[in-house]
């Protein structure tokens, strides 16, 4: 398959998944505060972050696998591919034992007067001995670049997670500890779900103690450790700020912070389904040394996710206090403010997404830890002690640190990566950035001021104005700096999408006959 046909489906086949993971979401929320109270959600949304601090850091395992599988695959050195997979395995199993037991005696550390706390993270850590070990037939199938069928997986999760609560709750009763127990079973089951896959998509794929490799040892620790670290930096960002403010604030807080980064959080999984195969495609390009290509990925890859948070900016701040209004009730509609913020700040880093990727499949990890630390670790964790010790005000204070981390993390990114692909800063402003700039701008001024001066307040109207807006902005962009080959990409993915939906529609209907 194409590399272009690739990337297109990847994108749209996340986006659809990601799409429909928003509904289990959207409705677990507020069914949880209901049933176990601001308190419960609290303690249930800290065990959460170390439970999706453990999946990023499978994710940084898997990094190296994805990297050397791509580039031997490319080369069709089926023989490094199975050396690499059967020392990945026992790489993965060794740290996840490790992984597991350490998060288990944390427990002993943890206040005892915090109910379920305990019971989850023992959860969190027994669930690392089953997921580690994974980890290497999940880089498999990423380093396909078939990232759609991990999403597709984790989607099925989500509403596996959904109705398994709901049914428990109401036949049982609400808990905690079910709903850790629930969520982590079916983390399991997804990623076990996908090894078959891996064999299919890699034939001649073995996993064998007798294929076990020094020298690619050496190679995924030596790539898995710097991965690790930057991903430790991620987690001092999500999960680390969580637990500081629990033990700053209160759990209900910690129930209010989780509720205002879930818009930033759905916003880079939206991102995240255009770039995620940018990491294989750049080891790819970098094992034959096209560096044309992975300038133009770079630029291109900048250039399209800014457009696209871009015109979630303006919806954000069109929609969002109704949203909430709607969503968790109008007692939550103060965050709104806040959520914005946090909205804005991600939307920049997820701008830089493709040069995060980038960085990571040239095998630049030294830089991936510096931007790590300073963005995602020392500026967020540093603001909140500095603000809420002058000030005592917990949310600006969290907002202010969780937003400048992001901001710094992927103006350092973009930067580093410019600099390791020689791209021009002016070339990189203008075609990234600028002709989206140039049109979201009044596309986003004119809608305020429809909304203000008109008095707009109903969601639907609202939502009428946010869709009129995102089209002014892209129709500007598309007539005034789209390039013809855009345009030609534009009207052939539409002829595309229109013939398969046609022939969709004939199978329906001679099936129906």
């Amino acid at each position: 398959m194409r590399q272009s046909h690739l990337l297109i489906m990847n994108t749209v086949i996340i986006w659809l998944t990601r799409m429909l993971r928003i509904v289990p979401e959207l409705i677990l929320v507020p069914f949880l505060i209901r049933t176990i109270g601001e308190s419960g959600y609290g303690v249930y949304t800290l065990a959460w972050s170390l439970m999706m601090s453990v999946e990023m850091l499978d994710m940084g395992l898997q990094s190296g696998v994805i990297k050397h599988i791509a580039a031997m695959a490319a080369q069709k050195q089926l023989l490094e591919v199975n050396k690499v997979i059967s020392t990945a395995f026992v790489n993965s199993l060794i740290l996840g034992m490790i992984g597991g037991t350490v998060i288990i005696a944390t427990t002993a550390f943890l206040d005892g007067q915090v109910a379920g706390l305990a019971y989850s993270v023992v959860t969190v850590g027994i669930m690392v001995l089953f997921v580690a070990p994974l980890s290497p037939y999940i880089g498999v199938v990423l380093s396909q670049q078939r990232h759609y069928v991990n999403a597709l997986a984790e989607t099925i999760s989500k509403y596996v997670i959904l109705v398994s609560v709901v049914l428990w709750y109401k036949l049982v009763g609400p808990s905690v500890e079910a709903l850790m127990v629930i969520s982590a079973s079916a983390i399991v089951s997804a990623k076990l779900a996908q090894i078959p896959i891996a064999y299919r998509l890699v034939p001649g794929l073995q996993n064998r103690l007798g294929l076990f490799n020094w020298r690619a040892f050496k190679l995924l620790t030596s790539f898995a450790v710097m991965i690790v670290l930057c991903t430790l930096c991620s987690v001092a960002h999500n999960t680390g700020v969580r637990w500081l403010m629990a033990s700053l604030v209160s759990m209900g807080f910690v129930a209010h912070l989780a509720i205002i980064l879930i818009p930033g959080r759905l916003l880079s999984q939206i991102v995240q389904a255009m770039t995620l195969p940018v990491m294989p495609a750049a080891s790819k390009y970098q094992a034959v040394e096209d560096c044309q290509m992975l300038q133009e990925l770079f630029i291109r890859g900048i250039r399209y996710c800014f457009l696209v948070v871009m015109a979630t900016m303006i919806v954000a701040i069109l929609l969002m206090r109704r949203l909430l209004e709607v969503w968790v009730g109008t007692e939550y509609a103060f965050l709104a403010v806040y959520a914005i913020v946090i909205f804005g700040s991600v939307a920049f880093q997820m701008s830089s997404s493709c040069a995060h990727h980038m960085l990571r499949g040239m095998g630049k990890l030294r830089v991936s830890f510096i931007t790590s630390m300073v963005g995602h670790a020392i500026v967020p964790i540093g603001m909140i002690l500095a603000i809420w010790l002058i000030w005592r005000k917990p949310y600006v204070a969290a907002v202010a640190g969780v937003a400048g981390g992001n901001v710094v993390f992927g103006l350092m990114q973009t930067i580093f990566c410019a600099n390791a692909l020689n791209v021009r800063y002016t070339e990189l402003a203008w075609r990234a950035y600028g002709g989206a700039l140039v049109t979201a701008i009044p596309a986003s001024a004119l809608a305020l001021a429809c909304a203000t001066y008109t008095g707009l307040e109903s969601l639907m109207g609202r939502m009428s104005l946010a869709i009129l807006s995102v089209l002014l902005f892209y129709a500007g962009f598309g007539a005034f700096f789209s390039t013809p080959r855009e345009r030609m990409q534009v009207k052939h993915a539409w002829h595309v999408m229109v013939r398969r939906t046609a022939s969709l529609r004939q199978r329906l209907a001679a099936y129906t006959r």
